[in-house]
């Protein structure tokens, strides 16, 4: 068996290898991004509650909020309570929707 020289099979076989670099490094890339996406979610889910008033004012001032503990003291108006009825999975269910006053 002899070996011949394609140049046309080792073009394919380096621009495959530049692909798969590049892919590779586009993963790397994603995995970054996914871990300080990660550590923000966590710490702000770590964070202390902050009061709806404040958030309120902090997210009409364009600040990110997502994630953040919010707490609220009030009482939920029951007699206003609404009931959705839908389906998941083939069985029966509804939403209750019930006015929290502040």
């Amino acid at each position: 068996m002899t070996f011949r020289f394609r140049p046309a099979l080792t073009a394919a076989a380096f621009a495959a290898l530049a692909v798969l670099c590049s892919l590779g490094a586009w993963q790397l890339q994603r995995l970054n991004w996914k871990e300080a996406l990660i550590a923000k979610t966590e710490a702000r889910l770590a964070a202390a509650p902050i009061p709806l008033d404040e958030a309120l004012r902090r997210a009409a001032a364009g600040e990110d909020l997502e994630y953040q503990p919010v707490f609220a003291g009030g009482a939920f108006q029951n007699a206003a309570a609404a009931l959705v009825f839908g389906a998941h999975d083939g069985k029966a269910g509804a939403w209750v929707f019930t006015p929290f006053e502040t």
